[in-house]
C-alpha cells in the first residue's frame, strides 16, 4: 500500500492514478481490446462501477483487465467485478476517486 501515489495492491490488482480529475460525462462507453495478457475492457464516462455493461458471459469471463478512465466514480465496488472470472487487474485513472474500495455498510458492531 503506497498512499502517496494512490496505488493499492489487492486481489485483483487495483491501480489508481494520483492524477484523478472529476469528469462530468453524460454518456458512458466501453470497448474490448486484446493485449499480451488477454482481453481488456476499457470504459469511460462511468458514474459508478455498476455502469459497466453486462455483456455475454463467454466474453466477460475472458477479461483479464478492466480500465476505467475519464469517469466520475467515487469508489470501486468489487461486487461489480465478480463476473470477470479471470480478472487480474482493475485500473482507474482520471475518475475523481474519493476512496479506493467502497465500504460494506452491512458490518455489525457488538
Amino acid at each position: 500500500l503506497r498512499l502517496n501515489h494512490y496505488c493499492v495492491t489487492l486481489p485483483p490488482l487495483l491501480l489508481l492514478s494520483s492524477l484523478s480529475s472529476l469528469t462530468s460525462s453524460s454518456s458512458s462507453s466501453c470497448s474490448y481490446h486484446s493485449s499480451k495478457s488477454g482481453l481488456v475492457l476499457s470504459c469511460s464516462g462511468l458514474n459508478t462501477t455498476a455502469d459497466i455493461p453486462e455483456d455475454d458471459i463467454e466474453t466477460v469471463q475472458t477479461v483479464v483487465r478492466v480500465e476505467i478512465s475519464d469517469s466520475s466514480v467515487d469508489c470501486v465496488d468489487l461486487s461489480h467485478f465478480r463476473r470477470f472470472h479471470h480478472l487480474q487487474e482493475i485500473k482507474v485513472t482520471k475518475s475523481g476517486l474519493k476512496k479506493a474500495i467502497c465500504s460494506d455498510h452491512k458490518v455489525r458492531h457488538r
